[in-house]
């Protein structure tokens, strides 16, 4: 059964540890139908530019202001284009590196990976939601040597739940989503062997997202239904994280190899507070 490594991110301003992997392995879990009650979402401040009328979300992110290479912050902040977006500041963990890897061109955030260097974004900053509906449109090329995971941690920062989705090694078609159920044993649900449909490796961008309500969270890839859990569901608040990181393959302290390189593209972030709202097809 593969096997995911998810990291707590370190705030750059209130912490000098770093994070610290912790591998699991899922497990599938038989669903039952808690009923929490609801908590407020916190909605993230409107976008710059955002298109929310068009596409019915409250928040729109669609990257319409460029940011050059090598222009993105190195101490773990966002550009003042991007106030609320933050970061894992150069050297954290020896693997992010946002100021050499980031960077904002034609409407897409890109990821230029290369020389053994990664980065993590937050697009929300530490502040994040309670229940919505949540999107990532992206895309990645095929490349040997790295991991993307783009997840939903707890605002507590403690490994308590986590929402995985779209994750997967840099090298394969199609990645996968997953909850953790607990952390005593760990237990995912449902296991990492259900991966999306359509590769996250073709031209044209994917929606990905998860939806998030009292008692339920579901995963979806362009409007199909992928995972759905009904048990242990958090109630608490979550903010995202996008991650490229190194391969879970590689030992620990060893990096990919300096030449490998590829790019992984963000086209669009969207997040509303409903839980009801239609999931995007496109």
């Amino acid at each position: 059964m593969p096997t995911t490594a998810t990291q707590s991110p370190s705030r750059p301003a209130e912490s000098s540890s770093t994070p610290a992997p912790s591998t699991t392995t899922p497990r599938a879990t038989t669903p039952s139908a808690p009923a929490p009650a609801p908590t407020t979402a916190a909605v993230p401040a409107q976008a710059n530019n955002a298109t929310a009328a068009a596409s019915g979300f409250d928040y729109v992110e669609e990257f319409t202001t460029p940011i050059a290479p090598g222009q993105w912050p190195a101490n773990g902040r966002g550009p003042s284009a991007y106030p609320n977006y933050l970061s894992y500041a150069d050297g954290t963990s020896g693997k992010y590196y946002p100021s050499q890897v980031l960077s904002v061109q034609n409407g897409i955030l890109d990821w230029n990976v290369r020389n053994s260097m990664g980065a993590a974004v937050l697009p929300f900053g530490y502040d994040g939601f309670t229940y919505g509906t949540y999107t990532v449109r992206m895309r990645t090329d095929r490349f040997p040597g790295y991991h993307i995971a783009f997840l939903l941690w707890p605002n507590t920062d403690q490994w308590t739940h986590e929402f995985d989705g779209p994750e997967g090694e840099t090298s394969s078609s199609n990645p996968y989503p997953a909850v953790l159920q607990s952390t005593n044993p760990v237990r995912f649900a449902p296991a990492q062997t259900t991966p999306v449909p359509q590769s996250w490796n073709d031209p044209v961008f994917h929606n990905y997202t998860w939806q998030w309500g009292p008692g339920f969270a579901a995963f979806y890839q362009d409007g199909v239904q992928v995972t759905r859990v009904t048990t242990n569901v958090p109630t608490q608040g979550m903010h995202p994280v996008l991650q490229v990181e190194f391969s879970n393959t590689l030992s620990e302290g060893q990096k990919p190899d300096p030449s490998v390189a590829g790019h992984v593209q963000v086209d669009r972030i969207m997040y509303d507070p409903s839980y009801t709202i239609p999931v995007p097809t496109s």
